[in-house]
């Protein structure tokens, strides 16, 4: 059975989660994920530009952690006694929704939170730090060992025990998040090779074309789901 994943509102105003299993004592990229599922959590009321004033972790410092985009110029704090995120009390009153948001856009919100809910097994919660770290460019295998907590060397002993490949998995999340934008068809290609970590759009249209055998584009215009 899943981990259970507890949320406290304190009067001091941080968002405060527990596994109930003491699975962070032996998945440090849990406690991670689970702070950015947080974030997301709070963002569908305060906006997708909203960051926490301070991130607190029960984990040992995490240079790859401190260096994600998404968390510039955000104080984070390790070896804490609970993994918190601090908020102004003014977002407690703001409604998860707009009351005339779209039923579609309400649907996407939805998945955006299922999608950031922390993983409980390694290949899963390694393919979402790789997403997490795909604005930046290609995610390479130093930062993402320093975000798991762990060396490049036991990094690789355990994607060989789990018969998985770095540069596969980074590629299987490549291809699962542009096929998630381009089903919007708002979302141009070169956007989407920007979100997705290539520099060149041109460069992301050839691995497109070979994941799927066809351009961008024209993917985008096959399977829009309105």
């Amino acid at each position: 059975m899943l981990p259970l994943l507890k949320a406290i509102f304190f009067a001091s105003h941080p968002l405060c989660r527990k596994f109930i299993d003491g699975l962070e004592k032996s998945y440090p990229q849990a406690v991670h994920s689970s702070v950015l599922f947080l974030i997301h959590l709070i963002q569908l009321a305060a906006g997708p530009q909203w960051k926490p004033t301070e991130i607190h972790l029960t984990t040992s410092p995490s240079a790859g952690f401190n260096q994600l985009e998404e968390l510039s110029d955000v104080q984070i704090l390790f070896n804490q006694d609970a993994t918190a995120i601090g908020f102004p009390k003014a977002l407690l009153s703001l409604p998860l929704q707009n009351p005339g948001q779209s039923g579609t856009q309400r649907t996407k919100d939805y998945e955006t939170l299922y999608l950031s809910t922390p993983a409980t097994n390694f290949p899963a919660s390694l393919r979402q730090v790789i997403e997490v770290q795909l604005k930046q460019g290609y995610p390479n295998i130093q930062s993402t060992a320093e975000i798991l907590g762990t060396s490049v060397r036991s990094f690789q002993r355990r994607l060989n025990r789990a018969n998985l490949t770095y540069s596969h998995l980074v590629e299987q999340v490549r291809f699962e998040r542009s096929v998630q934008l381009l089903r919007d068809p708002m979302n141009k290609a070169a956007d989407v090779a920007t979100e997705i970590g290539y520099k060149d759009p041109a460069n992301f249209s050839r691995a497109f074309k070979r994941w799927t055998g066809l351009s961008p584009k024209d993917y985008s215009m096959r399977h829009f789901k309105p």
